[in-house]
């Protein structure tokens, strides 16, 4: 084994421990904000199903990190997934649903 087969996989576990845990962050936030501004869920519960959601997702990213043979399609998901959030923060402001008076 020649060094850029450790570099490879240096290069999968950085990804799969820091961008999966980066794109899981960007997609449980996305997914909290998008419950409550889509559905009309209360802030509490969409946060707890997003982190809820969150375990499986970095569990998904860290399996299919050392599953995938490019490597550069690995690092395109991920920033994805990043870019998903960033774009819901950024973005135009959505409106909030009515809620009712009490």
């Amino acid at each position: 084994m020649d060094w850029r087969h450790y570099a490879s996989l240096a290069l999968r576990v950085l990804a799969g421990i820091g961008g999966g845990f980066a794109c899981t962050v960007a997609l449980a936030s996305a997914s909290a904000r998008l419950l409550v501004q889509l559905i009309g869920l209360a802030g509490h519960e969409a946060v707890l199903i997003a982190c809820m959601l969150g375990f499986v997702i970095y569990l998904g990213l860290m399996l299919w990190a050392f599953v995938e043979p490019r490597l550069w399609r690995l690092c395109l998901l991920l920033l994805l997934g990043i870019a998903s959030d960033l774009a819901l923060q950024f973005g135009p402001p959505a409106s909030l649903p009515i809620t009712g008076a009490g």
